[in-house]
C-alpha cells in the first residue's frame, strides 16, 4: 500500500496476477460527512443522467414473468443476494431499450422489426444469463459464475446454448450498454440512505430493508403501475407533475421509498419525518417519495408473494 499525494494505491496480488486499486481521497479534509455529501451528489448526478437517457428513449420495466425467470436463474447459480437479480433486470431493460433504439435507426420497415422482435424472444434466456453474469462479476469479484454453469442451468430448462454462445452474448450485452454497469445495487443505495437518517446501526431496520427491497424489485411492475396511477390522479389542468420526467420510477427514488416504508413498518411515528428528510437530501418531491412508500406498504408488502424460485424445470421430451 502506498500513499502518493491524494492517491491511495493498493496492490492486490492473486496468483500470477496483480492489479492496482487506486482510490482518490483528501488526506486533510476527508471525513464521514464529506463522503456522505459527495456520495449523495454522485447518486443525484447518476439519476439525472438516467432521466436524460430515458427522456430520449424509454426504458420499459420487464414483466413479472420475466423478472421471475431472472430471479430463478440467479437462485440457481447462487447469486440471489445483495440485489443481483434486481440489477440484472435493470441491465436487461437497458439492453432491450438500447438495442431496439439502435435497430430502429437502421431499419424502418415493419417486417424486419417483427423479425427482430422474434429473434430477441428466442434469445431471451441467453440475454438474461449474460446480464446475470455481468452483474455477478461487478458485484462480487471473487465469486466466479462460469459459462459452463450457466449452460447447465439452461439445459435443465430444456434450452440449449453452447458456452461460446453464452460468452458471446455477454460481450454483446456489455458492448450494447457502452461498457457501463451500475456501481451500486439498489439495496446498497437503500442502506446508504438509511445511514443518512442515522439508522445504519439499527439491526432491525437493516434486516427489514432487505426483504422489502427484494419484494419491491420483484414486483416493480406493480410499483410502476400504481405510482403512475397516483401521479395521474393528483394532476389538475395546468398543474405540473410531482413525478420526475420519464416513464419509470427511477432507482434513487424507489430506494428512498423503500427506506421510508421500512421506517413506517418499524417506527410509524417517524415515518413522515423520514420521507421529508430523504426528499430534502435527494432534492426530490416529498409527496412523491411518500407515494412510492404508500404503494410499497399498501400494495406490495401485504398482498404480494415472495419471489418464486426453482421453476426452471426440465421440459419433457416428446
Amino acid at each position: 500500500m502506498w500513499v502518493v499525494k491524494n492517491l491511495l494505491i493498493v496492490v492486490v496480488i492473486k496468483g500470477r496476477w496483480s492489479s492496482a486499486l487506486i482510490i482518490y481521497y483528501k488526506m486533510d479534509d476527508y471525513n464521514e460527512e464529506t463522503f456522505a455529501s459527495d456520495f449523495v451528489e454522485n447518486l443525484i448526478e447518476e439519476f439525472e443522467k438516467e432521466a436524460r437517457v430515458e427522456a430520449a428513449w424509454p426504458i420499459l420495466v420487464v414483466s413479472s414473468k420475466i423478472r421471475n425467470q431472472v430471479w430463478n436463474i440467479c437462485e440457481s447459480v447462487g447469486q440471489s443476494a445483495r440485489g443481483v437479480p434486481a440489477t440484472a433486470c435493470r441491465l436487461l431493460e437497458r439492453f432491450l431499450s438500447m438495442s431496439s433504439q439502435k435497430y430502429l435507426k437502421e431499419h424502418r420497415d415493419t417486417v424486419s422489426w417483427e423479425r427482430y422482435k422474434q429473434t430477441l424472444g428466442k434469445q431471451l434466456y441467453l440475454i438474461i444469463v449474460a446480464c446475470v453474469q455481468l452483474v455477478a462479476k461487478n458485484c462480487d469479484r471473487v465469486t466466479h459464475v462460469p459459462a459452463s454453469l450457466m449452460r447447465a442451468v439452461l439445459l435443465k430448462a430444456g434450452i440449449q446454448h453452447s458456452k461460446s454462445e453464452i460468452l458471446a452474448m455477454e460481450i454483446n450485452v456489455f458492448k450494447t450498454l457502452n461498457y457501463r454497469l451500475p456501481t451500486w445495487t439498489t439495496l446498497e443505495i437503500a442502506e446508504f440512505l438509511a445511514s443518512l437518517l442515522g439508522l445504519s446501526k439499527d439491526a432491525k431496520i437493516r434486516n427489514t430493508l432487505i426483504p422489502i427491497m427484494n419484494l419491491t424489485e420483484y414486483h416493480r411492475d406493480v410499483l410502476e403501475y400504481h405510482v403512475k396511477a397516483w401521479d395521474e390522479a393528483i394532476r389538475t389542468p395546468g398543474s405540473s407533475s410531482s413525478k420526475p420526467a420519464g416513464s419509470t420510477v427511477h432507482n434513487l427514488h424507489m430506494c428512498a421509498g423503500v427506506v421510508s416504508a421500512a421506517v413506517r413498518h418499524l417506527r410509524p411515528p417517524e415515518a413522515n419525518d423520514a420521507a421529508q428528510r430523504l426528499a430534502a437530501a435527494l432534492r426530490a418531491d416529498a409527496c412523491y417519495i411518500k407515494a412510492i412508500s404508500d404503494v410499497i406498504v399498501k400494495r406490495i408488502l401485504p398482498e404480494r408473494k415472495k419471489p418464486v424460485t426453482n421453476i426452471l424445470k426440465r421440459k419433457r421430451r416428446r
